[in-house]
This record gives structure tokens, sequence and C-alpha cells, in this order.
């Protein structure tokens, strides 16, 4: 899916998208939401150079419950589709939520937007070795039937589990 990034006068550019990101690094959803009430659009637009969005900086911080709150707070502003937006690296900010073993914003965001489950954020969370995101992303996508699942899909995954060391904790395929 498409982002935007900010394009501007550097005033603007410092004013805003600086004070964004920095909030978002923090997961401070004050300083966020002030920013985000006088616009609202810049839910959407990138904030790093590798195109990460708020939910990005934010999904894939360790502040414990500040992160929690903040991806929260953050997705109750969004859109479902807004979660489908990527970075320069085609991650979503659920691919990166996963592979930090953030396990509660994993669930915020699947509740938000089941349609963008991928096996990419399975895969990041498999190959970070955090088996109770592995687990709970295979229920979901187990759900969702046989046409996400391609034997190509179950093989790396099997690989990436046995490789980590995830295989032997009663995870079954």
């Amino acid at each position: 899916m498409f982002w935007y990034c900010f394009k501007g006068p550097i005033e603007e550019y410092l004013q805003i998208d600086v004070p964004l990101y920095e909030a978002s690094t923090k997961c401070d959803w004050v300083a966020a939401k002030a920013i985000l009430d006088k616009r609202p659009e810049l839910v959407r637009f990138c904030i790093t150079e590798n195109g990460d969005t708020a939910l990005h900086v934010g999904a894939s911080t360790r502040n414990g419950w500040r992160t929690e709150e903040f991806v929260e707070n953050l997705v109750g502003f969004m859109k479902g589709e807004d979660l489908e937006l990527e970075n320069k690296n085609y991650n979503t900010a659920l691919c990166l939520a996963a592979a930090a073993e953030n396990l509660k914003v994993v669930k915020i965001m699947v509740e938000k937007n089941r349609s963008f489950l991928t096996v990419m954020p399975l895969h990041a969370a498999a190959s970070a070795g955090n088996y109770h995101v592995v687990k709970y992303l295979f229920e979901k996508y187990s759900e969702l039937g046989d046409d996400y699942w391609i034997n190509d899909n179950h093989g790396c995954l099997l690989q990436i589990c046995v490789e980590t060391n995830m295989f032997g904790k009663h995870f079954s395929i």
C-alpha cells in the first residue's frame, strides 16, 4: 500500500514530523495526539527515511504498557486500511510488532483489520524466536482457511521454527 512522505518547508518538517517521530519513539500519546488533532492525515505519512509511519515506530518499541496504550490509541485514530501501509522494506507495522514480541500490540492490530494478515508477520515473529506471537498469529491464519496457506509457506515456517528451536515447544504446523 502507498504511503506519503512529508513535503513542505523545513520549518514545518521540524515542527510536525520530528515531534511526531519523537512522540512515537517514546510512545507519548499525549504529544502524538496533539499533532494528529491538528493534522490527522499525518497518521498515514512516513516519518523516517525508511518509510515508517508513527504506527511502525511505536509498534516496534519495547516500552511495555506505554507501547500498548500508544498503539491502541493510534489504531483508534486510523482506518483499517491504514494498518496495511508498508515501509521501504515492505514491512507493515504488524511485522515490526511481531518481531519485537509485542503480543498485545499484535492483537490490537489484528482486531482492527484482519484482512491484512499475511505470512510476513508470522515469519518475522518466528525468525525472532517469539513463540507466543507465532502461536497467536498461526491460530489467526488457520482461521482464514487454506487459501492463505500454500505448501511453501508451511515449509518455510517449519524451517524457521526448527532453526529458532521453537519446534519443540508443542508448536504444531
